[in-house]
């Protein structure tokens, strides 16, 4: 939100005496994550050990809503599965990309705002007899600009990542709940 509309929804606050409840505001303190070595002083960033949740339920599955072309597919992210490690900063979830076939790829995936870089910890098709694969070989990967993977750049800018911070946890959920974009 630009600053000027911020002014403007202050004023009308004031001027119309618009109550806010404390139920919805959120006054917890909130870690600046703008610079992990700000939080963290001079000590080299280490990830976190991930563990993969399981597989969300179709039903629990939230459409994202995209501008990036999908061509014929759609992306969904199960809200439940959200997960920001306060020590490596990170934003962790269940994706999964359908395509207007019926086909299904899921994926547990991270992505670190401080370096514009995801990264896949497992694979998954609910149709397949392993239902979850773990990647062999998990590493951090530059968020694309075009191709396959120019979804993710949209998803981190338009949801994840606030510059260089990840989005408060409950803040993302209903952005992606409600189809709040920035």
């Amino acid at each position: 939100m630009r600053p000027f509309n911020r002014i403007i929804i202050v004023g009308l606050i004031s001027v119309f005496n618009i109550q806010v409840h404390s139920a919805d505001v959120d006054l917890t303190p909130r870690i600046e994550l703008n610079d992990y070595n700000a939080a963290y002083g001079d000590a080299p960033w280490v990830e976190s050990e991930s563990r993969i949740p399981d597989l969300p339920e179709d039903d629990d599955l939230v459409e994202v809503s995209m501008d990036t072309n999908l061509s014929g597919m759609t992306m969904y992210v199960d809200p439940e599965s959200i997960y920001i490690d306060a020590d490596d900063l990170t934003t962790r979830m269940w994706v999964v990309i359908k395509n207007n076939t019926g086909a299904y790829n899921g994926r547990y995936e991270a992505y670190r705002c401080a370096t514009k870089e995801y990264k896949t910890y497992a694979y998954a098709n609910p149709n397949r007899a392993k239902k979850i694969r773990e990647s062999r070989n998990p590493r951090w990967k530059e968020i694309g600009h075009k191709g396959a993977g120019a979804y993710r750049r949209e998803f981190m800018r338009s949801y994840v990542c606030e510059h260089s911070t990840p989005v408060d946890v409950a803040d993302l959920k209903r952005a992606i709940i409600y189809k709040i974009e920035k």
